[in-house]
């Protein structure tokens, strides 16, 4: 007797705690990040009857943004409109203090003191390219050139040709530009805490507390 097995084919898969599917869109990862992240909102929306400016920032930080942030180097989406999915979360939160809850949403930021998930994402990667470069992680994931030049940064990546949109959003891809426009006095910053205040005074002006991905025109393609 010959026993016939009728195998499924399956276009998602969870490991690690990511969900990968057989596109590389990480749709069903943000969408899974989104809801369980607007349920959290949810239960501290009925736990805490008075919520503002200072206690709404610290619960969001400690409770829900872990969870739309974590392994985000691997799996961040693809398209803008899975990127704004994430983005309302965050607005969704700040929306939650009644004195901001009718200001613009950059407003509420800049009051909250909290930076967009964009910005976060990309400082994130930048920290991790730093600490690739710095050989703080011991793995040769990144290959750096040296270039002694004054318009350059002295450990510039050379940028691949990338046929597929999955391809140029892989990590090792999406962080080139933005990394080789930091200048000198930030890559070779002695440490990782003196590379990040480096960087965020760099970019104080510009991205802190971090307006939405779309409207700083020269960090627009990198978030």
């Amino acid at each position: 007797m010959v026993l016939i097995s009728h195998s499924k084919t399956s276009t998602v898969e969870k490991d690690l705690a990511v969900w990968i599917d057989n596109k590389l869109s990480f749709s069903h990862h943000t969408s899974k990040s989104s809801s369980k992240a607007n349920c959290l909102l949810g239960l501290i929306c009925r736990t805490f009857k008075y919520l503002d400016k200072e206690n709404l920032p610290l619960l969001y930080k400690t409770i829900v943004r872990p969870l739309i942030e974590y392994a985000n180097s691997v799996w961040w989406p693809v398209t803008k409109g899975l990127r704004t999915e994430l983005e309302k979360v965050q607005h969704r939160a700040t929306k939650m203090v009644p004195e901001l809850k009718n200001e613009p949403y950059e407003e509420q930021l800049r009051q909250s003191n909290l930076p967009s998930t964009a910005f976060r994402h990309l400082r994130g990667n930048m920290i991790n390219v730093f600490k690739y470069a710095s050989e703080t992680y011991n793995h040769r994931f990144l290959r750096f050139q040296q270039v002694s030049s004054s318009r350059s940064n002295g450990f510039k990546l050379p940028k691949r040709q990338c046929k597929t949109t999955q391809y140029l959003n892989y990590f090792t891809n999406s962080i080139i530009d933005a990394w080789n426009n930091l200048p000198t006095d930030v890559v070779t910053a002695p440490s990782v805490n003196a590379f990040k205040n480096r960087l965020d005074k760099l970019w104080e002006h510009h991205l802190m507390p971090a307006t939405s991905y779309h409207h700083h025109p020269r960090y627009a393609d990198y978030l």
